[in-house]
C-alpha cells in the first residue's frame, strides 16, 4: 500500500502476530508463516530467493525443527 508521503507500507496479521514494514523508495513485501511449515518455506526459498537472501536465511536453518540444511 502506498502511503501519502511516498513510502511503501505493508501490514500482516497471522495467528496473533502483527508485522508492519515501512520503506521509502523501495517496494516491500511481508510474508508470515508458522514454524511448522519450515521445510516447505526452505524449499520455496531455494527456488525464489536471491543468493543474498539465501545467505541471510542460512543461520536460521534447523532452529525451527524443520530440515537442518
Amino acid at each position: 500500500m502506498r502511503a501519502g508521503f511516498g513510502a511503501e507500507v505493508q501490514f500482516v496479521e497471522f495467528d496473533g502476530l502483527v508485522v508492519c514494514a515501512v520503506a521509502h523508495g523501495l517496494e516491500i513485501g511481508v510474508d508470515v508463516e508458522p514454524y511448522t511449515r519450515a521445510k516447505t518455506i526452505e524449499e520455496v526459498a531455494e527456488r525464489f530467493f536471491s543468493a543474498r537472501e539465501l545467505e541471510q536465511l542460512e543461520p536460521l536453518r534447523g532452529k525451527s525443527g524443520g530440515s537442518a540444511g
